[in-house]
């Protein structure tokens, strides 16, 4: 495959691979396990569209990476106590989900 200055890519599978020297590698990736309640936010760079993948094990793909989902300061005060927290901060690229008690109404 001929690739040129500016592309990026992925080498999928358990593999060993050795760049060449014009090559710089990015990042290491790995697969983000999702429970059929927990879900991510995800970017396409190519197009901008942003989108959910819930339930399921995901591996982002070249051209994607997480996306940050803003919430103002009020709504996350009232959802602070469902939310994930990572050293006291909530992590942005998590959906958000919001456990209702049984028997109420929204």
């Amino acid at each position: 495959m001929v690739r040129k200055a500016g592309d990026k890519w992925m080498e999928y599978g358990p593999t060993s691979y050795i760049p060449p020297i014009e090559v710089d590698i990015i990042e290491k990736r790995e697969r983000i396990a999702l429970d059929k309640n927990e879900g991510i936010y995800v970017r396409d760079t190519k197009s901008g569209m942003i989108r959910s993948v819930i339930g399921q094990t995901y591996m982002l793909l070249a051209h994607e990476e997480l996306w940050e989902y803003p919430i103002g300061e009020d709504l996350e005060k009232l959802l602070k106590q469902d939310l994930e927290y990572k050293n006291g901060k909530r992590v942005a690229y998590k959906v958000i989900s919001y456990k209702i008690p049984f028997n109420s109404a929204v």
